[in-house]
């Protein structure tokens, strides 16, 4: 099983088994930064943030020392969750409106949908319910949009796949009456 999978499943020893047999198979900062990422993801369902935000500051560093954006996002969400956990709106905020920016910038859908709702999230437990509804508000504008375009997708391959059929259908005829046109041609001969 994945750590990842145990992490979605809130089972912190299995998480840091996983974690631990890992750790020694890394190879190299990144793998290293993945460890010390996952680590603080366990150390967040142990209900303990001070050290998973240690843990996702190192990572953090690393991936942005290399450019590994798409987990520099996912550390970014991270360490704003670890921040609300130890109740400090302001940072966590702070985290996940630069996770909001660099997403934007990058066009990494699926984690300007994350941050956005984490905004939400943040604002509301924070006690301002205005930001809280405005970023409900973007997130759900967000999902809609996300689901208009899958059912375009979808609904434009079901042509394409109409039209295909189609081709083929006409095909098919065409390679008939060319049969039935060399067959006639055949009989004409022979008579």
């Amino acid at each position: 099983m994945l750590i990842s999978d145990y992490l979605e499943r809130e089972d912190a020893d299995s998480a840091q088994l996983s974690i631990d047999n890992y750790a020694k198979f890394a190879l190299d900062a990144f793998d290293s930064a993945r460890v010390e990422q996952y680590t603080g993801q366990v150390y967040l369902l142990k209900d303990e943030p001070v050290e998973a935000i240690k843990l996702f500051q190192k990572s953090l560093k690393v991936f942005r020392d290399y450019d590994f954006y798409t987990d520099e996002l996912e550390t970014l969400l991270y360490l704003s969750e670890g921040y609300f956990a130890f109740k400090d709106f302001k940072k966590a905020i702070k985290y996940a409106q630069e996770s909001l920016s660099i997403a934007k910038k990058n066009q990494k859908s699926s984690f300007i949908s994350s941050s956005l709702e984490q905004l939400h999230k943040l604002y509301l437990a924070s006690g301002d319910s205005k930001k809280a509804y405005e970023y409900l508000t973007k997130a759900r504008q967000r999902q809609d949009s996300i689901y208009n375009e899958s059912k375009a997708s979808i609904a434009g391959g079901m042509e394409a796949s109409q039209k295909l059929a189609e081709q083929e259908k006409n095909n098919l005829l065409l390679q008939k009456n060319a049969e039935i046109q060399e067959q006639t041609i055949q009989n004409q001969r022979i008579l």
